[in-house]
């Protein structure tokens, strides 16, 4: 039976790239702990949970555009026949599949 060799023991002190890592890590770490507090802070008038949004629609300046689109029942509907009235009009792809759960096709 060959004897064994003995390997050598390095230890992670002695290892220059594992140091060269180890400072730069704690270099992004503090300049990332830095940023986050030293840069000033978004803030909105309106941000989410504060209360203030409102459901009361913007008055605008200047007509709708004429549209006119099938209804339902198979009929037309014109934006005219809503004159002064709040009205969403929802638009979907038939590609997009949640579209299609959502008209039924």
């Amino acid at each position: 039976m060959a004897p064994r060799r003995k390997k050598k023991h390095t230890t992670h002190r002695n290892n220059p790239q594992i140091l060269a890592m180890a400072l730069i890590g704690a270099g992004l770490l503090i300049l990332g702990g830095l940023a986050f507090i030293l840069l000033p802070k978004e803030t909105t008038a309106e941000s989410p949970g504060s209360g203030s949004a409102s459901t009361v629609p913007v008055a605008v300046d200047y007509p709708s555009p004429e549209l006119t689109l099938g209804n339902i029942a198979g009929g037309q509907s014109s934006l005219k026949d809503y004159q002064d009235r709040v009205i969403l009009v929802n638009n979907w792809a038939t590609w997009v599949p949640l579209a299609g759960q959502k008209c039924q096709l």
